[in-house]
């Protein structure tokens, strides 16, 4: 057992080691951040540099104050300081997630399964720990998160801890906002019961309640906040899409809990007492979710807090006095290694292609054009975050670009959708589309040197309207999460399939990838690459105005 607990951290090490700085976030965060662009041209050199980029941040890129303070500055120190504090951060989500005293009964084998389910069965990993932004976002602020949780659980059990709670407070209130405001609700009405039912109020708890509203309130109104809103908060059409898209994503994360319910198989239960502070675990993990409706286009490494407040009232209910099943215990340890196997094969590839493109950037001359190459391949069990080279200038290639000195940053011609769609129009225009083969009536595919051309046969009506566009989603072969999504809906899994649809230039210009032939049709285009990885397709139209599908989606079995 204790071979496990300190092979387990190394191998922790190990991954995230492998897991390189993205360009995006991670390399916009290295930058000063200036006051007109959210892609800095300087380096920070000193502290009046940091607290300029940090007030910019604030006003212009994001309202999460302290967490960006604390990750712009880790982006500053060694990558190593990183792998190592965040190996730390994972153990410690762990260690949390067991109630109780370290001294109890059995803890190695209760922490080991902790450690072991969280890295088997955590919703988002790539984005939520692997990559450095989103961990310091995600992870990083579920310490805080959690022994405020704690803290609540002693308070209404035993009406200890009030304290803690006050201590904390100020560290919630600077985190994610769906926690924070479920966090806050359930305190509420925990005073709100005290003051209807045993009349009395607790100031502590009022002050508790006060210092997590004005930290919300300085999220929710300051300048970043707002801009953020209009932009993801979308408009529709009317009330039913925006509804309709949230059920669709909500149902999906809820799905991501169902290994949750091997805990009770895992531990023999040793107590069957329901605890007070279980009904407001499940409060705090449903409002989590609920409070999403805000922003129904939502992503997966928001149903994360959800998932660890389940996981620990899972514990809390199991495990104080339980005993784990060695069999099952074993096949966890398993499976485990097996993830284990897998993603050290999958980071370590991504890690290399990802320091060829560095020492190409390196090596180049100051302000050039560079060409590098695809950095990330689709992988079954993969959990790593990985952003890849974009087809036409975004600030992804910009935050990349500037750190190294180089005008601009694009992909290799034979690596580019853009430069392979441009052929492909000239092959149509002479010879149609007699390399292709018709698979379903008006969808025709080309394999050609593991690439996968697609064209889509429009109609007069969807060729006329800019916001009509086409979509598709790839199935990975031996993928969990995708087999999970298998059991919807063709229309619902196509939201959480690999989103693999050449936009082109649709959200700069308003036109997607289209093409018009000499007789006058229209034709959308889409290349997918490395599509061995899938042994499915789904292809659809979709609606720009109310960020959803419609009509029949297509199946394409590979």
């Amino acid at each position: 057992m204790r071979v496990l607990l300190l092979a387990f951290p190394i191998f922790l090490f190990w991954l995230n080691h492998l897991s390189p700085y993205m360009p995006g976030d991670d390399y916009m965060f290295m930058m000063k951040v200036p006051t007109d662009a959210p892609v800095g041209m300087e380096r920070i050199e000193s502290l009046s540099d940091f607290l300029e980029s940090q007030s910019n941040i604030f006003h212009h890129v994001h309202y999460r104050y302290v967490v960006h303070c604390m990750l712009q500055f880790l982006l500053l120190l060694p990558p190593f300081i990183f792998d190592f504090a965040n190996t730390f951060i994972f153990l410690w989500i762990a260690r949390l997630l067991i109630p109780g005293s370290y001294k109890q009964n059995r803890f190695e084998e209760k922490y080991l399964v902790s450690c072991l389910f969280l890295f088997c069965f955590h919703p988002d990993l790539a984005n939520a720990y692997f990559w450095t932004t989103g961990s310091v976002n995600y992870s990083w602020t579920l310490i805080p998160l959690l022994y405020y949780m704690r803290s609540f659980c002693d308070y209404v059990d035993h009406g200890q801890g009030i304290n803690k709670l006050l201590f904390l407070s100020p560290f919630v209130a600077c985190t994610n906002e769906n926690a924070l405001l479920s966090l806050f609700l359930m305190t509420g009405l925990v005073l709100a019961y005290e003051l209807i039912s045993e009349k009395r109020i607790n100031a502590k708890l009022v002050m508790v309640c006060f210092i997590m509203l004005v930290g919300g309130l300085v999220m929710i109104y300051s300048p970043s906040a707002t801009d953020r809103l209009a932009r993801e908060g979308f408009f529709y059409d009317n009330l039913g899409y925006r509804l309709l898209e949230y059920l669709k994503r909500t149902l999906y994360y809820l799905m991501l809990y169902l290994p949750l319910g091997l805990i009770p198989l895992l531990i023999r239960a040793g107590g069957k007492r329901i605890r007070r502070s279980h009904r407001y675990l499940i409060g705090m993990a449903a409002l989590s979710l609920l409070v999403m409706f805000l922003v129904p286009l939502f992503e997966q490494r928001s149903c994360v807090f959800g998932f660890v407040i389940l996981m620990y009232l899972f514990f809390s209910k199991f495990a104080v006095e339980g005993h784990i099943r060695p069999l099952l215990l074993g096949l966890l340890i398993f499976y485990s290694a097996h993830l284990v196997f897998n993603r050290i094969q999958n980071f370590g590839q991504i890690h290399h292609r990802v320091a060829d493109n560095v020492r190409l950037l390196k090596s180049a001359e100051k302000h050039s054009d560079v060409k590098l190459q695809r950095q990330c391949p689709k992988y079954a069990l993969a959990a790593i975050r990985c952003y890849d080279i974009d087809e036409h200038p975004s600030y992804i290639n910009q935050s990349l670009a500037n750190y190294y000195g180089m005008k601009s940053v694009s992909l290799l011609a034979s690596e580019s959708k853009k430069e392979n769609w441009q052929g492909e129009q000239n092959e149509i225009r002479g010879e149609g589309l007699k390399n292709y083969r018709e698979v379903q009536k008006g969808l025709f595919l080309k394999n050609e040197n593991n690439k996968l051309h697609v064209v889509l046969k429009l109609n007069p009506e969807e060729s006329k309207d800019n916001s009509i566009t086409t979509i598709i989603r790839g199935h990975r072969d031996k993928s969990v999460k995708h087999d999970l999504a298998s059991v919807l809906p063709y229309n619902l899994q196509l939201y959480f399939l690999d989103f693999l649809e050449y936009t082109g230039t649709y959200y700069k210009d308003g036109k997607s990838t289209h093409h018009k032939a000499p007789d006058g049709q229209m034709y959308a285009y889409h290349l997918i690459f490395d599509y061995d990885t899938y042994d499915y397709l789904l292809v659809s139209r979709y609606s720009m105005n109310n960020h959803t599908a419609y009509g029949d989606v297509i199946r394409v079995d590979l």
